[in-house]
């Protein structure tokens, strides 16, 4: 058995997880991580309420799960509620999935050594690229242009590439053709906005009360927040938006918020969508 420690931007389909009967799940909504900065509210919304609907989705899949609810009299840091985790599962294995931020991955791996746990990383779905592709990549450049990178990446995954190699439509990359102004006849359409599930509702109260210094207003929330909410918030960009999302990429008007824009970032971000499910 072992515990996997989940972070609440790493809300993966469950097909990248270690099967249930071999792993407890370990999520904290821990109010250091929601204090080091002053968050805007709806960021913190968006993260509380989607791990939340996250845990169900893990608990209707079979996986027991160790949940800590932000609790601002809980003055314990996210180590010592992992430790008890660790012991009630009667276990000194831990996995999680590879970090990005930095400092989160150090304490992970301090806590771990700490501890004389053993630590495995799992590799992140949130890039097609993984570390050690990318080391290989980097270690014989003296310079590092996204240009080179994004056409090899469409070439080792065969992304609009013909048969013969040769990108579609002739060339790599078509920016000079993304940068027309909107005109006034062309109108965006409205983006169809998430309704707030149960557990956003619930969040948006308890962050208006708990955090009322932080910019924003947790009220105003309005983004998905579960994986079924994602997909239709990527369907719907393909459906109405993304034909003419390329002529209008850098428009910027008054008419709009988002323009043609997909608006996906925060699904990406926290998990809820992956590259391959986008590309």
């Amino acid at each position: 058995m072992t515990v996997l420690a989940v972070l609440g931007n790493q809300l993966f389909p469950l097909r990248y997880l270690p099967p249930a009967k071999k792993a407890v799940v370990f999520m904290a909504e821990d109010v250091g991580l929601c204090t080091y900065e002053k968050h805007h509210q709806q960021k913190i919304v968006l993260f509380l309420a989607a791990m939340r609907s996250y845990a169900d989705e893990l608990t209707k899949a079979g996986y027991e799960v160790c949940y800590h609810r932000l609790d601002t009299n809980d003055t314990r840091c996210y180590e010592d509620k992992l430790a008890e985790a660790m012991e009630s599962a009667g276990t000194d294995t831990l996995q999680h999935f590879e970090i990005e931020d930095k400092a989160m991955e150090q304490r992970l791996v301090t806590f771990a050594t700490d501890n004389e746990f053993t630590r495995t990383e799992l590799r992140s779905p949130m890039f097609t690229c993984g570390r050690a592709e990318f080391k290989e990549y980097a270690e014989d450049r003296t310079r590092l242009k996204m240009a080179d990178f994004y056409k090899l990446q469409r070439q080792r995954l065969g992304i609009l590439v013909e048969d013969d190699g040769q990108p579609a439509g002739g060339q790599w990359s078509f920016d000079a053709d993304n940068r027309k102004k909107l005109p006034r006849t062309v109108t965006p359409p409205d983006v169809s906005w998430s309704t707030p599930t149960r557990h956003a509702k619930d969040v948006i109260e308890l962050v208006a009360q708990e955090f009322p210094d932080h910019p924003g207003e947790a009220a105003e929330f309005r983004w998905p927040t579960t994986r079924q909410q994602a997909q239709e918030w990527l369907d719907n960009f393909v459906a109405t938006r993304l034909a003419q999302f390329g002529p209008y990429e850098d428009a910027l008007t008054q008419r709009s918020d988002t323009v043609f824009h997909s608006v996906l970032s925060p699904c990406l971000n926290l998990g809820l969508l992956t590259p391959d499910e986008v590309i």
